[in-house]
């Protein structure tokens, strides 16, 4: 809020375990992001001082009211852990049967995408200098269910072409785009899938 109210453009990291709070911000213009750096996305400055710095919470806690408590505390941590172990187990049995469903529609598939990102290259203008791609998510999988932060787009960009892609065949032809996009010295925002990180979806 501080960096709005001078004029700052802010980009907000949401925490996927709990949507409606920030894992982290970022104000481009200074080089300078701020994040929660502990479990279980532990971030560590490289030089502590130099290239970051920590601002450290435990004073602030009550310790003599959390150790009467602890016992139930590491039952909930317990919990929480087999949870976390269940979700993930889950989501990577959906993205093996993503992969499946991709494998059999690919065999189906014509040369038109390829045709496609060729017209949609042409839209794509020459830029003041050399590329740059900035690696995000846009969705993520919450307690909430799967969300989609549209109002990042709807706020950002005039222009949104719709890949309409039931069965995940999209991600080369976001990947030429982008390379195509950097080659002509844009700024690139690429957007990961949540489920298989290793593929584009915005």
């Amino acid at each position: 809020q501080a960096a709005q109210e001078r004029g700052l453009d802010v980009e907000y990291f949401h925490c996927s375990s709990d949507p409606d709070s920030l894992d982290g911000v970022s104000l481009p213009a200074l080089g300078v992001g701020m994040m929660d750096g502990t479990a279980p996305h532990v971030e560590e400055p490289r030089l502590p001082g130099s290239d970051g710095d920590y601002l450290t919470l435990p004073p602030l806690l009550d310790g003599e009211g959390l150790r009467q408590k602890a016992g139930a505390l590491y039952a909930l941590k317990a919990a929480s852990s087999a949870h976390y172990a269940q979700a993930y187990r889950l989501l990577k049995a959906a993205a093996l049967l993503r992969e499946d469903r991709r494998a059999r529609a690919a065999a189906l598939l014509t040369r038109q995408p390829v045709q496609r990102k060729e017209a949609l290259l042409r839209e794509i203008p020459k830029g003041p200098g050399p590329g740059i791609v900035r690696r995000r998510f846009l969705e993520g999988v919450t307690p909430k269910g799967c969300l989609c932060l549209w109002n990042t787009v709807k706020d950002h960009f005039s222009r949104v072409i719709a890949l309409r892609d039931s069965y995940g065949l999209a991600d080369p032809l976001l990947e030429g785009l982008l390379e195509g996009a950097l080659e002509r010295g844009q700024e690139v925002y690429a957007c990961y899938d949540p489920v298989e990180p290793e593929r584009l979806r915005h």
